[in-house]
């Protein structure tokens, strides 16, 4: 149990990172009212609390504003500048398909290199976008967000799935460009962007 929380806080704090892991936003007060089945001041209580106790950052005036500050349970290193983050399945990086209940395991990562922030490994499938360096088999690092500037690598929800590709802001749609001439571009209008690439693991072999 994380110090200084209840198990419900517990409970909580965890259901609140699944969730954005998951969705790619935090929860509201009422979803985490509903999935415990505890009124909504109920809910706010736990936020309040878990806020106070420098768990998390909330604010009750803007839409999806908590923000888990602290890893808890096994996530904390004794070296602050290591911690672990979940692999989160596969990145199909010919076709958007990723499925997040697909968890497979945790990576230590240095934040001496990769930074702080919410960040989460994909694996990669596919050769999709090979020309940018990015193989099957390698794990992306990827940091949540849903700004980037055009050019950069992100990993989108399209509404059929999940991709990784270069994206470009149009007027009205997201452009995707894999980086390899034999796949062909997607433009869609209803996505959500989840993060941008910001580091590859990779694995030689002997």
């Amino acid at each position: 149990m994380s110090k200084g929380l209840t198990s419900r806080q517990c409970e909580i704090l965890n259901f609140i990172k699944d969730y954005i892991i998951k969705n790619g936003c935090p929860p509201t007060v009422k979803e985490i009212a509903e999935f415990f089945k505890i009124s909504i001041k109920g809910s706010y209580d736990h936020i309040k609390a878990l806020e106070k106790k420098k768990y998390i950052s909330y604010k009750p005036k803007k839409s999806r504003s908590i923000k888990p500050l602290v890893l808890s349970n096994d996530e904390i290193n004794e070296d602050t500048n290591f911690r672990e983050i979940p692999v989160l399945g596969t990145v199909q990086a010919g076709l958007p398909i990723l499925s997040y209940e697909n968890f497979e395991s945790k990576i230590k990562i240095s934040n001496d290199i990769f930074g702080k922030g919410e960040l989460f490994g994909l694996r990669i499938r596919g050769d999709s976008m090979k020309d940018e360096g990015i193989l099957e088999g390698d794990i992306a690092i990827v940091k949540m967000l849903n700004n980037f500037e055009n050019g950069q690598i992100i990993v989108v929800d399209t509404g059929n799935g999940i991709t990784i590709k270069k994206g470009y802001k149009e007027k009205d749609n997201l452009r995707l460009e894999a980086a390899n001439k034999n796949f062909t571009t997607i433009i869609t209008k209803k996505s959500r962007v989840i993060g941008k690439l910001i580091g590859l693991i990779r694995k030689y072999e002997n």
